[in-house]
């Protein structure tokens, strides 16, 4: 709550997320070339699928748009995203990472409850 309060007069970044704009919470199944399954949680003011070629998956990995859950606010998406990171710590995956970002967002399971 403080970075936020600190923070709330700086303009994000041109690629930033912003809460006072539309936003979705999407899920992509990435399968590994090795058989493993993972599941990526995350939010995005832009759609799911363009917010993928931002995370960088490695090459031979195929990713995969699961589901989506439209908010009208992005500080409402992000609070969603906090609760379901949350309520699926156990199944964090803590292995090497898959992508160029977003690896804190990894799930050995899928997460979303559409």
């Amino acid at each position: 709550g403080l970075i936020v309060e600190a923070c709330a007069d700086m303009e994000p970044g041109a690629n930033g997320f912003r809460e006072d704009k539309p936003a979705v919470l999407y899920q992509f199944r990435i399968a590994l070339p090795c058989g493993l399954v993972l599941y990526k949680a995350g939010i995005t003011n832009r759609n799911p699928k363009q917010r993928l070629f931002t995370m960088g998956v490695t090459p031979g990995y195929k990713a995969e748009l699961t589901g989506f859950i439209s908010f009208d606010s992005g500080r409402d998406a992000r609070i969603a995203e906090k609760r379901l990171h949350r309520k699926n710590s156990s199944r964090r995956y803590g292995g090497p990472p898959v992508m160029r970002n977003g690896n804190t967002e990894l799930f050995t399971a899928s997460v979303l409850e559409l």
